[in-house]
């Protein structure tokens, strides 16, 4: 006879047995299509894997980590990227206030390219970024002339990018503060 006891170890056992098996096999489903789109991706073995597909810049906005983090599983990305941070993203490169952001992220393109054999830098904005009312000294930026703003960062970032490193891809999405993502 199977007592309460021994019912909840197995439950419990059941329960681990499925999380493993979730973070194996992630299903990804896009919120944009009410969960009609089911992929399934292969995640990286952590414990042997030691490439990375991308570096992905983005902002420090605490606001949209769980949408980011999101947004990469969706797009096949999981657990194969590496990231690095700066306020206002493409903006925190360019801005010359503190040109040792943009340093520290030079070198961190090219210890990812030397450890984990990367081939792509992603930039990913934000609409509704403080850092671009703080860094241009408007508080009052209209929706459009911030997006205008993101997409003059990006390329900018893209082209310098671009130069300093030839073979990496190099792309530009925004997500609005509902987690959508367009490219820029």
């Amino acid at each position: 006879m199977i007592n309460i006891k021994s019912l909840i170890y197995l439950l419990i056992i059941l329960v681990i047995i499925g999380l493993l098996y979730s973070c194996y096999h992630y299903r990804v489903k896009d919120k944009n299509e009410n969960f009609k789109t089911n992929k399934v991706y292969e995640i990286p073995n952590q414990l042997t894997s030691h490439t990375a597909k991308a570096l992905v810049l983005s902002c420090m906005d605490f606001r949209l980590i769980d949408d980011e983090v999101y947004y990469f599983n969706k797009i096949g990305y999981t657990n194969n990227y590496d990231k690095f941070v700066l306020a206002g993203a493409s903006l925190g490169y360019n801005q010359t206030s503190f040109p040792e952001w943009k340093q520290s992220f030079n070198k961190h393109i090219e210890l990812a390219i030397q450890l984990h054999q990367i081939d792509e830098i992603i930039v990913l904005e934000h609409m509704g970024c403080g850092a671009y009312k703080i860094l241009y000294n408007n508080n009052s930026l209209s929706k459009d002339e911030e997006f205008k703003l993101h997409k003059l960062n990006a390329n900018k970032f893209k082209q310098y990018i671009n130069s300093k490193f030839p073979t990496l891809k190099v792309s530009a999405l925004i997500m609005d503060l509902n987690g959508s993502v367009i490219q820029l």
